[in-house]
């Protein structure tokens, strides 16, 4: 049930209790002349200078006051009627003003929205030397694959409302970056800013109401980013083959080389490149997990510090060992 009132807006009742229209809530006046609801339920309030809509669905209200609009601003007391057709009627004081099917006529409306370029770093760059593939249904070619150092990313796009030029909205969500829709915004071109590698999908969608978007009208583009070499398999593989050469290569050279120091030395060089190599791996996961809280390196540094004792403890032991073979051969050949 609406209730038009002079001079304390429009009141509506439902579910048991009474929810209030007014001037705080964008109602062009308090006083009202008319009211009425169009065929898709949609609430108009009469005023002496002009118009008020309640849209049904989104609770929206906007104003029409100006005489392009309406002919005539001024609605005259008690002088609106919805015909069989479902046009709504308006008097005023020089004559009627009809809204032809305003259910239909004033809905919002959801545009296609081309993505119109792409920039790397704000600036244009040819595109194509990234892609392998052709355009697509967009201006800029399909299948953009970028080097990881390429991650500064701004996308232009634009949708024409030829009836409502200066209320086009505007929501975008990279797929892979972000969860959610941006919030509405009548910027046509957003920016993303060091991205790390990975496959991305930007979305974007327009309405004419900023309180009302479709769930399946948007246009969408795919696009990647390469992880840099040193985040490739052969470099991790590379680097692990180094890691066992160096490391075998130590024990080798046990056998033959007899200065203890020399070879306490390179058995320490050896596990210190390990603990390097494990510490640089795990740091990421540790910095995503902690953030910049310093503890946890803390703990991890402790953690391959207390491995150290017993590979100092087994190195140990292996001189010792290594030293009583040496005199048993020793005490063979004499």
């Amino acid at each position: 049930i609406w209730v038009a009132t002079s001079g304390l807006g429009v009141f509506q009742y439902t579910n048991d209790q009474f929810i209030e229209y007014s001037n705080s809530q964008n109602i062009l006046s308090n006083y009202c002349n008319s009211i009425i609801s169009d065929l898709a339920g949609n609430v108009w309030v009469a005023h002496r200078q002009g118009l008020s809509r309640i849209d049904h669905e989104t609770k929206k209200i906007t104003q029409y006051r100006h005489e392009s609009e309406l002919g005539e601003v001024e609605v005259v007391m008690n002088s609106i009627t919805l015909d069989d057709l479902g046009n709504v009627w308006l008097g005023n004081p020089f004559g009627i003003t009809e809204i032809d099917r305003p259910e239909r006529s004033f809905r919002p409306k959801t545009l296609n929205t081309l993505i119109t370029d792409l920039k790397l770093f704000y600036q244009e760059v040819d595109l194509q030397e990234f892609s392998k593939k052709g355009y697509g249904d967009f201006l800029i070619p399909d299948g953009l694959v970028f080097p990881y150092d390429q991650n500064d990313i701004t996308f232009e796009f634009m949708a024409v409302h030829l009836k409502n030029p200066d209320h086009v909205y505007y929501q975008f969500q990279l797929v892979g970056h972000e969860k959610e829709w941006s919030p509405a915004t009548q910027d046509n071109h957003t920016t993303y800013t060091n991205l790390a590698p990975g496959r991305y999908r930007f979305k974007v969608r327009e309405s004419d109401n900023s309180d009302y978007w479709s769930e399946e009208n948007f246009t969408e583009f795919e696009f990647r980013i390469l992880k840099p070499y040193w985040e490739q398999w052969w470099f991790y593989s590379s680097e692990i083959g180094f890691i066992l050469f160096v490391v075998i290569g130590a024990y080798v050279s046990s056998q033959h080389i007899k200065n203890r120091f020399l070879l306490r030395l390179m058995m320490y060089v050896s596990i210190f490149i390990v603990f390097e190599f494990i510490h640089t791996l795990m740091e990421p996961y540790i910095d995503s997990f902690a953030g910049s809280a310093p503890l946890f390196q803390v703990l991890l540094n402790l953690l391959l510090a207390l491995v150290l004792f017993p590979a100092e403890h087994y190195i140990t032991r292996y001189f010792q060992y290594r030293d009583r073979k040496t005199q048993r051969l020793a005490r063979s050949v004499s």
